[in-house]
């Protein structure tokens, strides 16, 4: 595993900071575990979501049953998963907005608008499909 984060430009003790956004949290409630890939991936990591994309998964849950059981199935993987949820101190109302000024060795991701946008800040970003693979955009 050491090597997994060394991969990642990190040293030995710390862990990468994998920044998740609302799309890849969505497609854990049609079946993906990103989380399992990104581990087989890169080891042991820190997870991290900012208030601005459960802040936008909250309104999504207000107009959708479907995302309203997401959001509840979200809060016992977050805990399974050691997820931390952190204040970045920004009010934008949309959430790529946030993740763009961020800093993280991995953003994991199912917006190929966002990954692009992301990957024109050369930050790396791992990619869901649909297919239940994911791959990598730098």
């Amino acid at each position: 595993m050491a090597g997994d984060c060394m991969v990642m430009g990190l040293s030995e003790n710390k862990h990468p900071k994998i920044i998740v956004d609302t799309s890849a949290l969505l497609s854990l409630c049609d079946g993906f575990d990103f989380f399992t890939s990104v581990e087989n991936e890169f080891g042991k990591v820190k997870y991290v979501i900012p208030t601005s994309v459960m802040d936008e998964l909250k309104r999504l849950a207000e107009t959708s049953p479907k995302y309203d059981r997401c959001l509840k199935l979200l809060s016992k993987i977050m805990t399974i998963n050691n997820v931390s949820i952190i204040y970045t101190g920004s009010k934008k109302i949309i959430a790529d907005d946030d993740l763009l000024e961020m800093s993280g060795d991995l953003f994991v991701t199912n917006d190929m608008e966002l990954a692009q946008k992301l990957s024109k800040q050369n930050k790396k970003v791992f990619i869901l499909k649909k297919n239940r693979y994911y791959d990598f955009y730098h």
